[in-house]
């Protein structure tokens, strides 16, 4: 069982599937493309034969992705291998996995107005240039979208964001054998009977260690991944 998170950045996603991959007892890769930006390709080649192998190539094989794995992939954000579109690459990497989500939101303006005002806000933060300080800000600051203000529209920001939106929705559309899920629907703070939604949703994803989200005792005690239910509702961890 291996599940591929399509997503735009700034929509939870990867937070999300990463308490989930924790609460199924299932390994975990965040954004592994995210490793090109800035950092030298051998230590990539380093970090990929420790383990997970995502980069596609012509002879790429199901096998090259452990069992029990979820990965995210942050669609049209980062440089690819092998001078591949985002649309190839994205194509021959849904082939090594059981189930792809595509995470396609109904509105994208939470998205850059999220990266604008983190960016706005931490960028004259000690070493905020630093690949791996930024990657922590981005995915605990989700509530710096409350601060935003319009001096802090970033028109680079808003191209990324729209180009990402774009090369996911056409690939949501264009191929079969994909699930195409709205993020709002499962992550934020105004979602009605939250438990039947993610336990209907996630139910339909062939996770074989999800049990669906259970109360117990006469306090009706969250006793089955309750961090799932938890992680749905954060604003802060909204990368």
């Amino acid at each position: 069982m291996k599940v591929l998170f399509l997503a735009i950045p700034f929509s939870g996603v990867d937070s999300f599937a990463d308490v989930l991959a924790q609460e199924t007892i299932c390994r975990y890769d965040s954004d592994p493309m995210k490793q090109y930006d800035g950092m030298p390709i051998s230590k990539v080649w380093n970090e990929r034969n420790k383990g997970m192998y995502v980069h596609p190539q012509n002879n790429h094989s199901y096998s090259d992705i452990p069992d029990r794995t979820f990965i995210t992939h942050m669609v049209g954000i980062h440089p690819l291998p092998y001078n591949l579109t985002e649309q190839e690459f994205m194509y021959q990497l849904k082939q090594k996995f059981d189930t792809v989500i595509c995470m396609v939101p109904r509105n994208i303006e939470t998205n850059w107005k999220r990266w604008c005002a983190i960016n706005a806000i931490n960028s004259d933060l000690p070493g905020f240039s630093n690949i791996e300080v930024k990657e922590s800000i981005y995915k605990s600051c989700g509530e710096n979208l409350y601060r935003y203000e319009d001096s802090m529209y970033d028109q680079d920001i808003v191209d990324k964001i729209t180009n990402s939106y774009n090369e996911l929705n056409q690939f949501a559309n264009e191929n079969s054998g994909i699930r195409i899920v709205h993020p709002e629907d499962i992550i934020g703070t105004e979602i009605e009977n939250r438990i039947e939604v993610l336990n209907t949703e996630i139910g339909q994803w062939g996770i074989d260690s999800w049990q669906s989200i259970q109360k117990a005792g006469y306090e009706m005690e969250i006793v089955k991944h309750a961090g799932t239910l938890q992680i749905s509702s954060e604003f802060t961890d909204m990368y």
